[in-house]
C-alpha cells in the first residue's frame, strides 16, 4: 500500500508492507514485483512527481483516474522486468503468476457484471485459474463487486501508456 507524501513536504511518501505476507516464502517472492508497482518506478514516482508540478489544477495533482494511476504502476512493473531488475528467476516467476492472476480477474469481473455470475462462481473461477487462496479470492471478488471496471482500468491504462510510448 502506498501513501502519498504530504503536500507541504513535511512527510515523504510511504510504502507500507504487510509483514504477514512478507514472512511466507511465496509471498516474500512477490515483494519485488509489488515494490516496483507501489514504490519505484511505480506509484511513488508518479504521485510524488505529480505533487511537485506547479500550475496544474488540484484535481489533476491530487486525484486521478484508476486507468492512469494503476496503469502506470502496471507499466512500471513491465519496465522493471524489461530492465532486468528482478533479483532472481523465482521472483520474476512469481511476478508472472501475478500477470496470470490479472488476466483471470478480468474474466471473473466480466462474468459477474455481464454474465450474471454469482459471487461463488466468480470465486470458483479465480481458484481454478490462479494460485490464490480461498480467502484471497473472496477478497478479490468482493472488491470487483463493489468497484466495477476497476480491474479493467489497470490494463486499459498500461496499454495506453505503452501505446503512447511506442508512438
Amino acid at each position: 500500500n502506498y501513501e502519498q507524501p504530504a503536500e507541504d513536504g513535511s512527510r515523504p511518501g510511504l510504502y507500507h508492507v504487510n509483514l504477514r505476507y512478507a514472512t511466507t516464502p511465496g509471498e516474500r517472492l512477490r515483494m519485488e514485483g509489488l515494490t516496483f508497482h507501489e514504490g519505484i518506478p511505480g506509484h511513488h514516482f508518479q504521485i510524488a512527481i505529480a505533487q511537485e508540478i506547479s500550475g496544474v489544477h488540484p484535481l489533476n495533482r491530487y486525484l486521478g483516474n484508476s486507468a492512469f494511476i494503476e496503469g502506470w504502476a502496471i507499466y512500471a512493473e513491465i519496465v522493471a522486468d524489461d530492465l532486468g531488475l528482478f533479483s532472481s528467476d523465482l521472483s520474476r516467476l512469481r511476478w508472472l503468476e501475478d500477470k496470470v492472476y490479472e488476466g483471470a480477474t478480468l474474466v471473473m469481473e466480466a462474468g459477474m457484471h455481464t454474465k450474471g455470475w454469482t459471487r461463488q462462481q466468480a470465486i470458483d473461477y479465480e481458484l481454478a485459474h490462479t494460485t490464490r487462496t480461498p480467502e484471497q479470492a473472496a477478497i478479490d471478488v468482493d472488491r470487483r463487486i463493489g468497484w466495477p471496471g476497476q480491474g479493467y482500468s489497470y490494463q486499459i491504462g498500461q496499454l495506453e501508456i505503452r501505446r503512447l510510448r511506442a508512438e
